[in-house]
């Protein structure tokens, strides 16, 4: 029987998170390494939001943000507008980790996707931006 596309990318996609996930072991973990990306971008974030974003569940936002707590990449704040909103963000120690994590993960990256053009690249970026939200959107229907 033959695969669709569809299936065919979908083990491809599970392939390659896979293969990250083995380069980042020892060091933190993929979802570790996403809440990281999404608060150096965002600079802070409320739990619930966090949780959107990764695609996890509240309980389990929790814990994750516990571990990165606990290693001292994290700090927990009160929201001061809302005393009742507790508030994420990168510690400077969890900033300088992040930044020499992403820098060695670059040049790695680097030779990945060293043959695609710009425009391959922003499709891939493009399509795997929309299976992503599609999950999400799936995760949090209800």
């Amino acid at each position: 029987m033959t695969m669709s596309i569809e299936e065919r990318a979908f083990i491809e996609l599970l392939c390659a998170a896979r293969a990250i996930t083995r380069a980042l072991e020892g060091e933190v973990s993929v979802v570790e390494m996403l809440a990281m990306a999404i608060l150096k971008t965002d600079k802070t974030r409320n739990m619930k939001s966090l949780s959107i974003s990764l695609g996890l569940a509240p309980s389990s936002t929790t814990a994750l943000v516990d571990r990165l707590v606990e290693s001292g990449h994290v700090e927990r704040v009160v929201n001061p507008d809302n005393r009742r909103s507790i508030e994420v963000s990168l510690s400077p120690s969890g900033k300088k980790f992040f930044d020499e994590l992403v820098a060695k993960k670059r040049e790695a990256n680097t030779n990945l996707f060293a043959d695609a053009s710009a425009q391959e690249l922003a499709a891939f970026y493009k399509v795997l931006r929309t299976f992503n939200m599609k999950v999400a959107q799936q995760i949090f229907k209800d």
